[in-house]
């Protein structure tokens, strides 16, 4: 049991030599010291055990004993590489790692007094002549660390005047072009003091600056952003892309207005087409081809694509419509006055005109038809029965019969339109007589074709009046007699 706790003895204090060998040896910077690693400390451990099996057998437990550190050795280790030094009018401790130079801690509160501006250039060096790292602490995620105390304390001074930046909030207005408005433009880079240096107190320009927004999600967002910056070159560059970008902008919106009319310009041809499509559907005198031609292209898909090229085609095939109208008007107007010249004619020669005139014909047609001989008698006496209206017309359906045209006849309610039929009937019926003369006789002497303009026919039909009228009086004196 004693030798188990000399032995625990022995190996503690073999532990701490090692220790504390490796802890000199990092603060040397170099191993000055030896450490034994296991397969240096075999040999010796073998030699002193002898074979022993267990604690209880180890015969000189001494003999494991590491022997201790080089007492000059370690001063020299502790003067050369002390646990403090005097940084900024302070003792400081000095932190050793290995592998690293050795490492002086600033606290945060320091920091915010800018004590760090008292730091030599030149550096700060352990008695050995090894150069110190300064560690400042910002704050709980921030911190600087160098050797080269220069550069540190320019970035310490960076940072100080990017705090005073952030705290810049009370920015003057910079108005952002409007693309739509001709008389916009970008506005100079604007200069204003945020601070002062924090080492130098020489004054901190911030600049302002209208710059192409960066990320437009919707095409409502604004083309343009304000910006501040530190960096006045960097504030100029985003002036002259901004004034570009403003160029840029205004030529795509003016694309886009020409592509947006050309597109209500052609929709309104198409409506305009198929105005004129409706309008000509039922109009027999234009074309077919040409109403084709109008219904497809009034109603083709029009795009940005095609705008300008179906406004062209829209416009000729407007004009060449609108002509096909104003020829059809006008072949319309020829037939309404041809019409009109005709029906004065037959106004003229037969006392009536239009349906009235159709049904005297009817009623020719088919008294010539079923009474070739007789049938200007056949009318002529029903023209002068002294009876009225509607036995005259049951008469000359009794006789004719009833179909096509004339039955419009028996239908007339008014005795004025009845004997104006009957006598343009007779009229009619003389009509085909001369015709037929005209044609006998020009066929017995086709040398001198019979011209039927000679016949009188004012005196012809002055004939056929006069016979009705001595028609009429032969049967009222029939009738006053049988009286």
């Amino acid at each position: 049991m004693e030798n188990l706790e000399a032995l625990k003895s022995v190996l503690e204090a073999n532990r701490q030599v090692l220790q504390r060998a490796r802890e000199l040896n990092m603060r040397a910077g170099v191993e000055i010291f030896p450490i034994l690693t296991a397969t240096d400390l075999m040999p010796l451990v073998k030699e002193c055990l002898a074979g022993a099996r267990c604690a209880g057998e180890v015969q000189n437990v001494e003999c494991l004993r590491l022997p201790p550190l080089d007492e000059a050795q370690e001063a020299e280790v502790l003067a050369t590489a002390p646990d403090t030094l005097m940084v900024l009018v302070r003792e400081r401790s000095v932190f050793y790692q290995k592998g690293a130079h050795p490492q002086v801690e600033i606290p945060q509160e320091e920091v915010e007094t800018y004590s760090w501006k008292d730091l030599p250039d030149e550096g700060i060096f352990l008695p050995d002549g090894r150069e110190v790292c300064i560690f400042v602490h910002l704050d709980y995620w921030n911190s600087e660390r160098d050797t080269d105390l220069v550069s540190l304390k320019a970035r310490l001074r960076d940072k100080a005047n990017v705090l005073q930046w952030s705290r810049f909030v009370d920015k003057p207005q910079i108005t952002l072009p409007d693309p739509m408005d001709p008389n916009s433009h970008v506005q100079r880079v604007k200069a204003l003091q945020y601070g002062t240096c924090v080492v130098t107190g020489e004054p901190l320009m911030g600049y302002g600056v209208a710059r192409q927004r960066t990320s437009r999600y919707f095409s409502s967002d604004a083309y343009f952003e304000v910006y501040w910056t530190r960096d006045e070159e960097e504030a100029e560059r985003f002036h002259s892309e901004a004034v570009a970008y403003l160029d840029l902008v205004r030529e795509q919106k003016r694309e886009e207005l020409e592509r947006k009319q050309k597109i209500a310009e052609a929709r309104t041809l198409q409506g305009e087409l198929r105005d004129l499509e409706m309008k000509c559907s039922g109009d027999a005198l234009i074309p077919k081809s040409l109403r084709d031609r109008l219904c497809s292209l009034a109603y083709e898909i029009v795009d940005e694509y095609s705008a300008a090229r179906y406004a062209v085609k829209a416009e000729q095939l407007k004009l060449e419509v609108e002509a096909a109208f104003v020829n059809s008007e006008q072949k319309r107007v020829a037939e309404r006055k041809a019409q009109e010249v005709a029906e004065a004619r037959n106004l003229e020669a037969y006392g009536i005109t239009g349906g009235l005139l159709n049904v005297a014909k009817a009623i020719a047609e088919r008294a010539l038809e079923r009474h070739s001989s007789s049938a200007e008698d056949i009318l002529m006496d029903e023209l002068t029965a002294p009876y009225g209206r509607e036995r005259r017309q049951q008469a000359i359906k009794g006789r004719l019969g009833n179909g096509g045209a004339t039955s419009d006849f028996y239908s007339l309610s008014k005795a004025r339109d009845v004997d104006a039929v009957l006598e343009a009937a007779i009229k009619l019926v003389n009509e085909q007589r001369i015709a037929k003369a005209v044609n006998k006789a020009s066929s017995n002497k086709p040398q001198t074709p019979a011209d039927p303009k000679k016949f009188d026919m004012g005196q012809l039909f002055g004939g056929v009046a006069k016979e009705a009228k001595k028609r009429a009086g032969k049967k009222s004196h029939k009738s006053s007699k049988s009286r």
